[in-house]
């Protein structure tokens, strides 16, 4: 299934979160990514605690789609935010985590990089924390959630081809 551009950040934003919060699920993140955007699910604080459970005696809770549906989130705020303050910068922003993490081409030689200010990436902390938040995760889980996403953004981009 092609994904929309949209999609493919979130998801991506999301691997990012799953390493950092719940590496163990990992193995699981495509087909569970891929369910969670087929369905269109969206969770709320009241289902962060629903339980997939196997036998009778025995539940796991999965943390993929909690981080997916906050890193949907997070796209939604900071587009918000970019249509609000297109005079700010914040377009440009969008813009960059797109070229970042929406396109699946493979860097080129001599392309340039796609980096984050310090600014840029401490509103990033702000709105993963607010989301994480938002859906009844703990402070740690917040902490970590956001270090993972802003981690993954923080490090130097591979060259992206050129005239993306």
């Amino acid at each position: 299934m092609r994904r929309s551009e949209d999609e493919q950040v979130v998801a991506a934003l999301g691997r990012a979160g799953v390493q950092g919060l719940a590496p163990g699920e990992m193995p699981l993140f495509t087909q569970l990514s891929e369910a969670y955007f087929a369905r269109g699910v969206r969770l709320d604080r009241s289902d962060r605690d629903a339980l997939l459970g196997f036998g009778l005696d025995a539940a796991v809770v999965l943390l993929t789609p909690v981080v997916l549906e906050a890193c949907r989130q997070l796209w939604g705020a900071l587009s918000a935010k970019a249509a609000e303050r297109a005079v700010d910068g914040a377009g440009g922003l969008l813009s960059r985590i797109r070229l970042r993490l929406g396109r699946g081409g493979a860097p080129q030689d001599g392309a340039a990089r796609v980096e984050f200010t310090a600014e840029e990436l401490a509103l990033l902390r702000t709105e993963v924390t607010r989301c994480a938040a938002d859906l009844a995760l703990t402070d740690a889980q917040q902490r970590l959630l956001a270090d993972a996403i802003v981690g993954a953004l923080a490090v130097p981009s591979p060259a992206l081809p050129a005239g993306e």
